[in-house]
């Protein structure tokens, strides 16, 4: 990835951490605790009113959060005012940068994705190949693709406080010795149609051998 300020894999971590120092300094940010990153359309269905209202609350503890997107103009508004009230703590762009987005997918510590409903979903599975867990609300396609405390972190009401809890259990694991598996599996996760279509083919191939029965 060519956007990076360093090109890593999961035999090299360190190649992660460099990517982290990058982007706290090109936002501005502390680097003391984790950083949480979202990558997102600023609109109802994608939760940002829950991050807002949570991120007074995460704040009580060393992390930095950064957003990009852009969207509902209340929730740009609300995010550039805690942006100026908690200067180094808080970074918010609102614009559709590619570029930036993967250095904020590389750099990030988790990947937040607080959504209402999501079909599918595609932020998660990219945060998952760069190494940075997501949080995700327990929805539609996070449920198949999220296994909670284990491919990153999870939580089930649409709530603020369910979003608090399932970042303070992220936080445990940032401490914690396992940090460095836990990334290394969400990297070794295959969600690409070569896995995709070698599954339809199998069931493809049981209906047929099925109805010659």
């Amino acid at each position: 990835d060519e956007a990076l300020a360093t090109r890593y894999d999961a035999s090299r971590l360190d190649g992660k951490e460099a990517n982290r120092r990058q982007i706290l300094g090109e936002l501005g940010l502390d680097g003391a605790g984790p950083l949480f990153v979202m990558v997102s359309r600023l609109v109802h269905q994608k939760g940002v009113d829950l991050l807002i209202d949570a991120i007074p609350h995460m704040l009580r503890q060393p992390c930095a959060v950064a957003v990009l997107g852009d969207g509902e103009p209340d929730y740009e508004r609300a995010l550039a005012g805690l942006a100026a009230s908690h200067p180094g703590r808080v970074a918010a762009v609102f614009r559709f940068d590619d570029a930036l987005a993967r250095r904020l997918y590389a750099g990030g510590d988790f990947f937040l994705m607080p959504s209402r409903y999501e079909p599918c979903g595609l932020g998660q599975m990219i945060a998952q190949r760069y190494g940075t867990p997501p949080i995700v609300r327990h929805t539609g396609g996070l449920v198949d693709t999220v296994v909670d405390d284990a491919t990153g972190f999870s939580f089930l009401e649409p709530t603020p406080a369910a979003l608090l809890e399932a970042v303070e259990r992220a936080r445990t694991a940032w401490r914690s010795s396992e940090w460095d598996e836990l990334r290394r599996r969400c990297m070794a996760l295959d969600w690409s149609w070569t896995r995709s279509a070698a599954l339809y083919e199998e069931l493809y191939r049981s209906a047929a051998a099925s109805a010659q029965e």
